[in-house]
């Protein structure tokens, strides 16, 4: 197994890789990976092939995401799946030309797929933040559309409501585990506010660093398919919503920390009214999955700087992600999480 945070050991690897397949006979690296400073539990790097007759697909941009563990096979497995299913929709996400488990050179699960044009929504939005609103309402469309887009032949199981999966005996346990037993029961107890659902394809980190955006043509690209279900739409709009309030953390700059957390409570709320113009929202599920998303948040903040010797987990994350922001989280599980519904439905 590589480090997948050496660019030279990926290099290595990868074109030990590229050199063993037999479509690509004669391609070489057109130059050195260059690595991605985003993602908190996968590596990226932006690579070219040089060669004379390179398949399709192969003959442009290209990334490589590399799994921080070899037992996440199946999850690049799936993710891979489930982005070629959706981009053969005509959805706008990456084509995928190849995937691998951790049997290859590089000893880690890895995608390679066709890198989109364009910058990150959220870069465009600080550069040009008369600009938010437009890129905001264009983010909710986006996002509407793909909850409208039907799920026959879609490579993922369904068999339960989503939150049956969500709060299952894993999760229960990880909750006692981090002392969080009293906020995981009000979840289960309120369950039966969103159980009762019709499954759509739900992207569950669907926010401006995960869209690309052309400045050419203004197309736009969903990237990170890592985390896609089948399920009620409100887990995805919640989630988005929660993200906007945590965004600063993932900043690539101190201009996009500046802007988000003088802005959180603007783009949420125009994400929504945006979101409404095309498909109606339920507050109350809304609220419940917030609640959910704020809880599950904390508890992956605090395994962060708990679980020291977790080797799945990308390095350089915990410095990241500051501990207080557990207690933020937590905070705001408490302001949405009321211990009656018709509390909620106010």
């Amino acid at each position: 197994m590589i480090d997948p945070a050496s660019t030279t050991a990926v290099t290595d690897a990868l074109a030990a890789y590229l050199d063993g397949r037999g479509d690509l006979d004669g391609a070489a690296l057109a130059a050195p990976l260059e690595p991605v400073g985003t993602g908190f539990d996968t590596y990226i790097y932006f690579f070219e092939l040089a060669g004379r007759a390179l398949p399709a697909g192969w003959d442009g941009p290209l990334v490589l995401r590399i799994l921080p563990s070899p037992a996440h096979g199946e999850r690049a497995s799936r993710e891979a799946a489930v982005q070629r299913f959706i981009a053969a929709a005509g959805y706008p996400a990456p084509a995928v030309v190849a995937w691998e488990d951790a049997g290859t050179e590089l000893g880690l699960p890895f995608i390679i797929m066709q890198r989109a044009p364009g910058a990150t929504m959220l870069s465009r939005i600080t550069a040009r933040p008369w600009t938010m609103r437009r890129h905001l309402r264009s983010l909710a469309g986006l996002h509407a559309r793909l909850h409208a887009m039907p799920i026959d032949g879609a490579p993922l199981q369904y068999d339960r409501p989503l939150v049956r999966v969500r709060l299952d005996a894993a999760a229960r346990e990880e909750a006692r585990r981090l002392g969080l037993q009293r906020e995981f029961a009000w979840l289960e107890a309120h369950a039966s506010i969103v159980e009762d659902e019709q499954p759509v394809l739900t992207h569950n980190d669907f926010h401006p660093l995960n869209v690309l955006v052309d400045p050419a043509t203004e197309r736009m690209t969903v990237i990170d398919w890592s985390d896609v279900r089948l399920g009620d739409r409100h887990h995805d709009i919640a989630r988005t919503t929660v993200i906007f309030w945590i965004a600063a953390i993932a900043a690539g700059s101190a201009a996009e920390r500046i802007v988000i957390g003088l802005t959180r409570g603007y783009m949420a709320n125009t994400y929504l009214d945006a979101y409404r113009a095309q498909a109606p929202i339920e507050p109350v599920r809304l609220r419940y999955w917030q609640a959910f998303h704020a809880l599950h948040g904390a508890a992956q903040v605090l395994a962060l700087h708990i679980d020291d010797n977790d080797h799945t987990i990308k390095q350089g994350s915990r410095d990241r992600v500051p501990a207080r922001l557990a207690e933020d989280l937590l905070g705001y599980f408490h302001k949405h999480a009321q211990t009656r519904r018709s509390r909620m439905e106010r």
